[in-house]
C-alpha cells in the first residue's frame, strides 16, 4: 500500500512538473530564443543543428521543439518532420519560423510520438529531476517501437569542472526567474536511459559541456 501511494505521489509530481513547464514556456515564448542565445553563448543553438546533421534517418520527431530555434536544417535533411511541444505559444512561434508543408506541429508530450525513425529531445531532460527521468524514459520506451532511435541532446552530466557548474547555476537561476520552472540542478539521465535503451554513440560540443547521446529501442523479449 505504501509503495502504491508513493508511486501515485511521484506520478502527480511528474504531471505537476509538466504543467509547470507548459506554463513557463507559454510565458517566456516571446523572449525564450533570445535568452537561450544570450546565456548559451550561441553554443546551445549550434549544437542542435550539429547533433542531427548526417543522422541516418528519413523521418524525425522533435519532442520539446520549443519555438523552432536551431531546427531549420531539419527541413532539408529529413523527408518528414513532426515538432511536438507542450506549449501552444511555443508552437505558434515555431510555425512562423519554420513554415514548411513537410512539418507537422503537434501540441503534446511523449505520448504523442509516432513512427519517426529518429526521436530527438533537445534540452528536455535537464528540466526534470532524477526521479522524473525514470518516468519520462519509461513513457518514451512504451511509446517507441523497435527500430526507432532516441537522440538526447543536453548539458553533459559527466562534465565536472567548477566553472561549468557555476555557469549552470547562473543559467538555472536565470531560467527559474524568467519562466518560473523550478529547475535546480543537472541530473545524470544516462544511467537511467541505458536501463531502457541500447546506447549507440555520443557526440560532444563546447569542450564537452554539451552531449548528444544516441540510443536504440530494444527488441521486445
Amino acid at each position: 500500500i505504501c509503495t502504491s501511494r508513493n508511486a501515485k505521489i511521484a506520478l502527480m509530481n511528474f504531471i505537476s512538473m509538466k504543467q509547470s513547464i507548459e506554463n513557463g514556456m507559454n510565458r517566456s515564448a516571446s523572449f525564450y530564443s533570445f535568452f537561450a542565445g544570450l546565456l548559451g553563448f550561441g553554443y546551445i543553438n549550434q549544437s542542435i543543428g550539429k547533433s542531427i546533421k548526417d543522422r541516418q534517418a528519413s523521418s524525425i520527431e522533435v519532442l520539446g521543439a520549443g519555438d523552432g530555434t536551431g531546427l531549420k536544417e531539419i527541413c532539408s535533411q529529413f523527408e518528414t518532420v513532426r515538432l511536438i511541444d507542450l506549449s501552444p505559444n511555443m508552437l505558434a512561434r515555431a510555425k512562423n519560423h519554420l513554415a514548411d508543408d513537410k512539418i507537422e506541429f503537434v501540441q503534446g508530450d511523449e505520448s504523442s510520438i509516432g513512427k519517426g525513425q529518429l526521436v530527438f529531445l533537445p534540452f528536455v531532460f535537464n528540466m526534470y529531476s532524477q526521479e522524473d527521468h525514470q518516468k519520462l524514459l519509461k513513457c518514451l520506451d512504451l511509446n517507441m517501437t523497435y527500430g526507432q532511435e532516441l537522440l538526447i541532446l543536453d548539458f553533459n552530466p559527466a562534465k565536472k569542472s567548477g566553472l561549468f557548474r557555476t555557469y549552470l547555476w547562473i543559467l538555472y537561476k536565470g531560467f527559474r526567474i524568467l519562466t518560473g520552472i523550478p529547475v535546480s540542478r543537472l541530473c545524470d539521465y544516462h544511467s537511467n536511459a541505458k536501463g531502457y535503451f541500447e546506447f549507440l554513440d555520443e557526440r560532444t560540443y563546447a569542450n564537452s559541456c554539451l552531449s548528444a547521446r544516441l540510443y536504440g529501442k530494444k527488441k521486445a523479449e
